[in-house]
């Protein structure tokens, strides 16, 4: 794996000189405008592209490099600076309606290019970035691929979860660089106020994902998400990945927002990142659709010298004959699976390397909202269940 991403590495630095670097300004319909950097490679003819969004706090400076490096690749890619941040005009309002407005201008003005393929446009982006992605697909913005990184759809209440306001939310509300919107004040004389419903009422309105309109869309979405993250709870997300019904891949594991900076999962995920753009953008035949949709990467002792954990990843595969779906089940230690199908039902507690079948009843469909509560359908019978 290591090999194949410095060759990757290796073949795009080759080429890095043959393309075009153009610093605009995107001019919305609001009146405000956003600072955005484009690659254009020297291929001629239109190209497939990449749309990098960064995250919250940050600028377009931290994709150039990605966009630089991609371009190389043969995509025209394209990065900004999301209003409030940066040099680009506009206050934040903190990964709210009018980020998700300016959105589909930006897609629209990438699509108009005359360098681009307006069928073929993709997104990769992470935590503010990658809710910019799941904002795409419940939109049903014109792109072909999505790759959306360490966020989930409920992210606003996910912050607020058991009647406590994370620590986190005040980095949100006092980011240094972002100039905000007076919607920001309010929030933030809420949470000195200690006022949780108040806060509640006035921070998720508007901000957490319609997983109704997410799980409409058909755009092949990549899902990048991280157990120890101190932003957003991995569960909400896997929960969504499995309920789409679009051609999906999942990953599971480390380098979140203060999580292990694991090397092995930074390299892991790059190369998903570019063999799902790859596949979906370029119609490369690179094996990345015949793997296992979800893969696991597990932390376990001993600690290295940094104080990380170790890390383990696996792909979990269902086993023969139970097909028709496949759940996490939120809140089990150690992480449990449940796999229902033409054979019956069977589950796993390690990742996929063993499966232990619990009935042969004919099974096509299973939900599960918790370790006591979920809802078996087959071919004779239907059953809910909740455990008291």
């Amino acid at each position: 794996m290591i090999a194949r991403f410095l060759l990757l590495v290796v073949l795009f630095l080759t080429d890095v000189a043959a393309q075009e670097r153009r610093d605009v300004f995107v001019v919305l319909s609001s009146g405000d405008s956003l600072d955005a950097t484009l690659y254009l490679p020297t291929l001629g003819g239109p190209r497939p592209s990449l749309l990098f969004v960064h995250g919250f706090g940050l600028s377009k400076e931290a994709d150039t490099a990605s966009a630089r490096i991609y371009a190389a690749s043969g995509y025209v890619t394209m990065c900004y600076s999301v209003r409030g941040h940066g040099a680009s005009s506009g206050s934040s309002t903190i990964m709210a309606s009018q980020e998700r407005a300016d959105l589909a201008e930006v897609i629209d003005y990438l699509r108009r290019m005359p360098e681009t393929d307006n069928h073929r446009v993709g997104l990769v982006g992470g935590s503010q970035g990658g809710l910019h992605g799941l904002w795409a697909a419940a939109d049903g913005l014109p792109v072909a691929a999505l790759s959306s990184d360490v966020i989930v759809p409920h992210w606003a209440s996910d912050m607020l979860m058991n009647g406590s306001i994370r620590r986190t939310v005040v980095l949100l509300l006092q980011s240094p660089g972002v100039r905000y919107a007076p919607a920001r004040d309010t929030l933030w004389q809420l949470l000195r106020a200690d006022d949780y419903d108040a806060f509640r009422a006035a921070f998720v309105a508007g901000r957490d994902v319609d997983t109704a309109l997410l799980n409409a869309s058909t755009v092949p979405t990549l899902r990048l998400l991280k157990w120890q993250d101190h932003y957003f709870s991995a569960e909400d997300g896997i929960a969504a990945f499995l309920a789409s019904p679009a051609p999906k891949k999942l990953y599971a594991g480390t380098r979140g927002h203060f999580s292990d900076a694991a090397e092995a999962g930074r390299v892991y995920q790059y190369d998903q990142v570019t063999r799902w753009m790859g596949h979906f953008l370029k119609d490369e035949q690179n094996g990345i659709t015949d793997e296992p949709v979800l893969t696991v990467a597990a932390s376990s002792l001993p600690l290295d010298s940094s104080g990380a954990f170790t890390w383990t990843r696996t792909g979990v595969n269902r086993p023969d004959g139970t097909t028709s779906g496949v759940v996490f089940v939120p809140g089990s230690n150690p992480a449990l699976f449940v796999a229902v199908g033409q054979t019956g039902v069977a589950y796993t507690k390690d990742f996929g390397a063993t499966w232990i079948h619990a009935d042969t009843t004919t099974t096509y469909g299973v939900g599960v909202a918790g370790a006591g509560v979920g809802f078996f359908a087959g071919a004779r019978n239907a059953c809910a269940y909740r455990r008291k």
